[in-house]
């Protein structure tokens, strides 16, 4: 099957505004720790094969896609570039771990 999100660049001003961006929008579990190492754990344990609830609203199969689409990157980009760079390597290496998303950048 096929799943994708949005994150919408523009509410990212900060760490805590990427953060409460992405629980809010992928759904992370309460006790969600709005830090890196939580963050990779969250995106990288999508996919739970329905042996478990997962960390997010997402629980997918091996073979299942997720596409993570980000708009207004410019504006995130231009408005909190350390964590616009941080979270290209947080992606370059959760995808390294578990190979299951996608990054579409508009």
């Amino acid at each position: 099957m096929e799943y994708s999100e949005t994150i919408d660049g523009s509410k990212i001003k900060s760490w805590d505004s990427f953060h409460s961006e992405f629980k809010t929008k992928m759904g992370f579990f309460d006790g969600y720790g709005k830090n890196t190492n939580a963050w990779i754990d969250c995106m990288t344990d999508m996919v739970t094969n329905n042996e478990y609830d997962g960390l997010t609203k997402f629980n997918l199969n091996e073979g299942d896609r997720f596409t993570l689409k980000v708009i207004k990157k410019e504006e995130w980009k231009n408005d909190s570039p350390e964590t616009f760079d941080a979270f290209i390597e947080y992606c370059i290496w959760s995808n390294n771990e578990k190979t299951h998303f996608f990054l579409e950048l508009k």
